[in-house]
């Protein structure tokens, strides 16, 4: 028992020694001693009780038998001189902190544990952070993207209707060209009839072969004297009563294909706008989810920052454009 001490005293860490009669946790030969110490005692016991029979004398049953507590005291001589190497073995565990199996406290990891508690209210603190700004970037980041479709099929339908009218607008300039080109000619054949007195073809070309749109700025024509008046229109084509109908409807086309036109091209440009906000968001929702890979928490906290900075200015472009 006095190497016991010794070595409870040796150890380099001031290991307490296990209790009398408890063997050290996870040690094999002192489990196994102390059940045999277990199983040694009853029968300790029983030869007392034999020998106090039989007047204080050992039995044995024949010669040259051993006696069980000569058996007994030989394992116990063997377990004693089998712990001084376990308190050696003991010893050098103990150097590594750990004793057998079982792990000794240090001061290092009762500080380490200390921090970690003292960080785990500062981690769920960004973790909620992490995940508000997922849900913000997420629902601003779908929202973009559905305006952006829907301003890019504003923009294909302006450029349908627009490519529309402009057709419609040529094709009535055209109609209204050949118009004003058959009054030209007709005109003409008035005049070689009037330069000749033919009173029946000038019947006729007034009649029958004058437009309904031609006569208002014939009769204005004639109502100026142009044979008399110097100051009169050269031609009844440049008094303002002369007016096509399809021109007027080419114009009119032609106006609205240039509006639809320019429709087209500003939502192609709020289009782009918020297909802009789309990667803004997008690079809101990678540095959110990247934020709590790390395991330094300012690191944390820098991309969260810069996050959030990108969802703020993100969402100050989003208010300065139209919603459809």
């Amino acid at each position: 028992m006095s190497r016991v001490s010794r070595g409870e005293r040796g150890s380099p860490l001031g290991c307490r020694a296990a209790q009398p009669g408890a063997p050290p946790r996870g040690d094999p030969l002192g489990e196994a001693n102390h059940r045999l110490a277990a199983r040694v005692q009853p029968e300790e016991e029983r030869d007392d009780e034999q020998e106090q029979r039989h007047g204080g004398q050992q039995v044995t049953d024949q010669p040259g038998q051993v006696h069980p507590r000569q058996e007994q005291g030989a394992a116990a001589d063997h377990g004693e001189r089998m712990l001084p190497a376990y308190l050696d073995h003991c010893s050098v565990k103990l150097t590594q902190t750990r004793c057998g199996s079982v792990s000794l406290p240090s001061w290092a990891a009762m500080a380490e544990g200390s921090e970690t508690a003292r960080k785990v209210p500062v981690r769920e603190r960004i973790e909620l952070w992490s995940a508000l700004l997922l849900a913000a970037a997420t629902v601003a980041t779908a929202f973009s993207a559905y305006e952006a479709t829907r301003w890019g099929g504003v923009q294909a339908t302006s450029f349908t209707e627009g490519s529309g009218a402009r057709t419609e607008s040529a094709k009535a300039e055209s109609d209204g060209f050949t118009l004003v080109a058959i009054d030209a000619s007709i005109f003409t054949q008035y005049a070689v009839a009037f330069s000749q007195d033919n009173e029946r073809l000038l019947r006729i070309l007034r009649e029958r072969f004058f437009r309904e749109e031609f006569l208002p700025a014939y009769r204005a024509w004639l109502k100026q004297e142009p044979l008399s008046n110097p100051d009169a229109a050269k031609l009844p084509f440049q008094l303002p009563e002369y007016r096509i109908a399809r021109l007027e409807e080419a114009d009119r086309l032609a106006e609205k294909a240039g509006r639809l036109l320019e429709d087209g091209r500003e939502a192609n440009q709020t289009s782009d706008e918020y297909v802009l906000g789309t990667i803004f968001f997008a690079a809101v929702l990678f540095f959110a989810g990247l934020a709590t890979k790390f395991n330094s928490d300012r690191i944390a906290v820098a991309a969260l920052g810069f996050g959030s900075l990108m969802f703020v200015g993100g969402l100050a472009r989003l208010a300065t454009l139209p919603f459809h």
